[in-house]
């Protein structure tokens, strides 16, 4: 596993969760929200993921791939997120070990984990931050 590869290469004392290096999800949209708003929020706030809420229910994420992807349809602009969302994204536990959640996004190719925290708002884990922990191992 590679919790275990890390505490032999890196000496890597404590199990590291994924609450530990993910980022509150503080940017959201509504399924109704057009493609033009959704790059709008993404490159105001330079985000490459966000997640999509139904009234106060999260119900898929929407990357910054797939906002490039159709931005050159004609009908970008009518477009909703509901209609260009990954539906049922992969959820976690904050207390989730990261070796779990790396696993899954390596062996389903995905870019992004939302992480739940008890409170019942989400925090996001990306590929960059698996890099971010990976950068902090090494340097330590």
């Amino acid at each position: 596993m590679l919790e275990e590869r890390l505490k032999t290469l890196f000496g890597v004392k404590k199990q590291i969760t994924i609450g530990n290096y993910s980022s509150p999800a503080t940017h959201t949209v509504r399924t109704d929200a057009t493609m033009t708003e959704v790059s709008k929020k993404m490159e105001e706030n330079k985000i490459r993921h966000l997640p999509v809420f139904d009234n106060d229910n999260l119900v898929g994420i929407i990357s910054v791939n797939t906002v490039k992807l159709l931005s050159g349809l004609d009908q970008n602009a009518q477009i909703t997120a509901q209609e260009a969302m990954t539906k049922n994204p992969y959820v976690v536990a904050f207390n989730t070990p990261l070796h779990t959640v790396l696993a899954h996004m390596m062996e389903k190719k995905i870019s992004s984990a939302l992480v739940k925290n008890e409170d019942g708002s989400y925090n996001i884990f990306t590929t960059f931050d698996g890099l971010q922990v990976l950068f902090d191992v090494t340097t330590n």
